[in-house]
């Protein structure tokens, strides 16, 4: 019996262990870490769609100031008692003095227009050319429309502009008389005007147009509004969200809202420092395994491997005594199972070397692919070869078939093998050991099966004939 060598690290079972413990521990460790960071990216995405929400409401509120100054102007032109002379009789020093080209300039409007009550339209005045000036006007000549007494709010698309509108009604300074007429004015909301609003805001805001280019609308404002997402982009460096506009009855104002705002770029890098802790955890915890490996399963291995090697193959049946390192552990059952079973194996093999010596029929196995593993003493001693030298021999070497129409014995082999069939029947050989001398032998191959389905190899009787 072989000594059983030393189990080296690289080779024993502490290693894979280890491996796969550290493997597992790695895999969890970089599931958690991409969790976490999928997490924390998904917040940092969740807190910068708040952000662009506050910024929104602000940019809109400051959007709103503006009409809301057009608002008082038209207010203070509206409860003028000059504006309702004017209605009542017009004049020019009215319009020269209070709404000439350059007034309205200084007062950042870009139209004004006063209709008395029966909706003719007394003045009338633009900042545009003469076409674009017919065009804007065309849509305030049904001013009558607007319920007496109040205040319209609201926006007109004109040929890719955006102008918000305020329509006040006329009285005098006190506004205790019946209004005469209405003052509308009108403001563009420029890239000027957005510019001041992303200044105030410290972020780039913008209106979108939706309209045609050539458009020519108005829309009044609701009393309520809402705002809807409509889409968010995310680059390396900016967050660009656009919101649609909608009134309180679902109607949508072909206008979009844009924000941009600067964002920080998620980095994995800043992150790697949090791992430091976890990765120092997995170092420590690799090496208590290491610890308990050696302490609880190595340890006992290594004295039962020099416990086996304490005794040869000739002293094993008497000498082999129960291992009594741990007599509760797996390795005492182990050990202990080994040793009964290792002794009725010794038993078995003293009898079956003693039948196989006892038999004259002369006995071969071979394996799958038809090299000899075994021969019992009288093969050998028939072949006049030592058994030794037959090991791994191809066993259609040994014989060669006397008779042309009958089939060799390597034939029957290589029949069993393929067909895992038993074959049979009777031959004339000459041996490799005496070429000149034939023999007539009664030939039995049997396959020999593991689990009934893989093939091992065959066994090969061979009974010679008087």
């Amino acid at each position: 019996m072989n000594t059983i060598k030393r189990i080296k690290w690289h080779h024993s079972i502490e290693k894979r262990l280890v491996i796969i413990f550290v493997f597992a521990m790695t895999l969890m460790f970089g599931i958690m870490t991409s969790i976490s960071m999928y997490a924390a990216h998904n917040e940092k995405k969740e807190q910068e769609e708040k952000l662009v929400g506050k910024y929104l409401f602000i940019g809109l509120n400051l959007l709103g100031a503006r009409v809301d100054s057009v608002a008082e102007m038209a207010k203070d032109y509206g409860y003028w008692n000059e504006t309702f002379d004017f209605i009542n009789t017009p004049n020019r020093n009215f319009v020269e003095n209070s709404l000439d080209s350059d007034s309205i300039k200084t007062r950042l409007l870009n139209g004004v227009i006063i209709h008395n009550n029966a909706g003719k339209a007394l003045y009338r005045i633009s900042s545009y050319d003469y076409i674009t000036d017919s065009q804007l006007w065309s849509l305030f000549t049904d001013i009558n429309g607007i319920e007496s007494g109040v205040v319209q709010r609201g926006v007109v698309f004109l040929q890719g502009r955006i102008l918000v509108y305020v329509s006040q009604p006329v009285s005098d300074n006190s506004g205790s008389m019946l209004s005469n007429g209405r003052i509308t004015l009108l403001r563009e909301m420029t890239q000027r005007t957005l510019d001041e609003i992303s200044s105030d805001l410290g972020e780039s805001f913008s209106l979108i147009n939706m309209h045609q280019p050539d458009a020519i609308e108005r829309m009044a404002f609701g009393t309520d509004w809402r705002v809807e997402k409509s889409e968010i982009l995310y680059t390396e460096k900016t967050l660009e969200a656009t919101y649609s506009i909608f009134f309180s009855d679902q109607s949508r104002l072909p206008i979009l809202a844009e924000l941009v705002i600067e964002r920080s770029p998620f980095s994995i890098a800043s992150q790697w420092r949090l791992l430091i802790p976890e990765f120092i955890l997995l170092i420590v915890l690799s090496g208590v395994l290491v610890v308990v490996l050696r302490a609880t399963v190595t340890k006992p291995i290594k004295r039962l491997i020099a416990w086996l090697n304490q005794v040869n193959g000739s002293e094993l049946a008497e000498d082999l005594r129960p291992y009594e390192y741990s007599q509760y552990g797996e390795i005492s059952v182990l050990s202990n199972k080994f040793s009964e079973i290792y002794n009725n194996l010794y038993q078995q093999h003293q009898f079956s070397q003693l039948l196989l010596y006892s038999i004259s029929d002369f006995i071969f196995t071979v394996d799958s692919k038809g090299k000899i593993d075994y021969c019992n003493p009288a093969a050998a001693e028939w072949l006049r070869i030592d058994s030794k030298e037959l090991y791994c021999q191809d066993f259609e070497l040994l014989f060669a078939s006397v008779d042309e129409n009958s089939p060799s014995v390597a034939n029957w082999l290589y029949r069993a093998l393929e067909t895992l069939s038993e074959f049979s029947g009777q031959v004339n050989i000459r041996k490799l050991s005496e070429p000149n001398k034939t023999f007539l032998v009664e030939v039995q191959v049997s396959p020999i099966l593991y689990r009934d389905t893989e093939q091992k190899g065959a066994m090969i009787i061979l009974r010679l004939q008087k």
